[in-house]
């Protein structure tokens, strides 16, 4: 199958949608598609290499990159420039598919009529605005989008009630890398290695540092139980939760790492935390069933998060994690603590994590994917 990846991102960066989208381009590639990433570079810029991502993104450089000069600012103006670009090239017009997670592209493609378009997308978008809603319902009306990849059963069902069949939709949680998680680090030996106290209990935070994350409750936590070490990795500048961390004595924030630095962090731990909030999926609508889900439950260290719609697709409390009612701070200090207290609970929740996420690669994901794309 000879598949057009069309991204509207300059690459390489730190944004986890870019992440997201290397591993599942190399995954495709590395199960028998031919995919052509074809994404914008700045004008005047270096053309991105295969190389060049594949290295960034520890991912295998198994799929071509094809660059095109455009604007980086306005993003909006971007964006439909490659879109258009993009479904003139003869790339776009000589693949089996289109794929793409840019509704841009989805736009451009159903007005000229091009190759069969799979969108992909982590949001439920027809919840979330009322424009792209009426967009997608006339997408949905005319029938002019093959298919549907979504990260959670919460988007399909968005997406459900405004027109799209069933049979239009693969619901595709995200998933790891066997390879990037060795080797397997006991906690001493990887909190040497990351420089981290060797007495404390840690729980770990890892991703981006922000109010709309939820970092505002971790460090009302934290202040709870002064007692723990916690550890917030991915930092990117002092802002305004690195500024309010610096006032709690226990918290310690460390920058964005690349991806193999930073997996003894999370080998060091003793809790791995999601932010026990709603706010990042009602709120913003930029968190849904976040990335480092899977990458948590891979590692085999027990999971304390909030019992979210989108949580509770892949984790249970009491089963492979320690869920908590959201936005309650002295529940989740109450539980947090249990958990800490309790050794042998936190192993049987960690392992019974890790052995759910053994089949849950990036390769059986893209196996699906292909399969899915071979019936629409």
């Amino acid at each position: 199958m000879k598949i057009a990846y069309i991204s509207d991102q300059f690459l390489p960066q730190t944004a986890t949608d870019t992440e997201q989208s290397l591993n599942m381009i190399a995954a495709l590639a590395s199960v028998g598609a031919k995919v052509k990433l074809v994404v914008p570079r700045p004008i005047g810029g270096p053309r991105t290499t295969t190389q060049e991502l594949a290295d960034y993104y520890q991912v295998s450089a198994n799929f071509e990159v094809v660059t095109a000069a455009l604007p980086s600012q306005p993003r909006g103006l971007t964006k439909f420039l490659h879109a258009s670009r993009s479904g003139l090239s003869g790339i776009v017009r000589s693949s089996d598919v289109i794929y793409t997670r840019n509704l841009p592209m989805v736009a451009v493609a159903a007005a000229a009529g091009l190759a069969p378009v799979v969108y992909e997308t982590y949001r439920p978008w027809p919840d979330q605005s009322r424009i792209l809603r009426g967009f997608l319902e006339t997408v949905a009306r005319r029938g002019r989008l093959a298919g549907l990849v979504l990260h959670s059963a919460l988007a399909a069902e968005s997406f459900e009630r405004i027109g799209f069949s069933p049979e239009q939709i693969l619901v595709a949680h995200n998933a790891w890398d066997p390879k990037k998680l060795e080797p397997r680090l006991d906690r001493s030996v990887a909190r040497v290695q990351c420089n981290l106290p060797a007495d404390p209990l840690i729980v770990t935070y890892a991703g981006r540092i922000a109010p709309h994350k939820g970092i505002g409750m971790v460090l009302e936590i934290a202040r709870a139980l002064p007692d723990v070490h916690f550890v917030l990795v991915g930092s990117e500048g002092e802002h305004e939760m690195e500024r309010e961390a610096a006032t709690v004595d226990n918290v310690e924030v460390r920058p964005w790492l690349p991806f193999n630095e930073v997996v003894p962090y999370l080998y060091a731990s003793d809790v791995l935390l999601i932010p026990p909030t709603l706010s990042p999926l009602q709120k913003t609508g930029t968190t849904v069933l976040p990335m480092k889900t899977f990458l948590y439950m891979a590692t085999g260290r027990p999971i304390f998060s909030g019992d979210g719609p989108d949580i509770r697709e892949v984790l249970t409390d009491g089963e492979n994690a320690c869920l908590v009612t959201p936005d309650d701070t002295a529940l989740a200090v109450r539980r947090l603590r249990e958990l800490l207290d309790d050794a042998q609970l936190r192993a049987r929740l960690g392992e019974s994590a890790r052995q759910q996420m053994q089949d849950w690669t990036w390769e059986a994901r893209a196996r699906r994917v292909l399969s899915f794309i071979d019936t629409l």
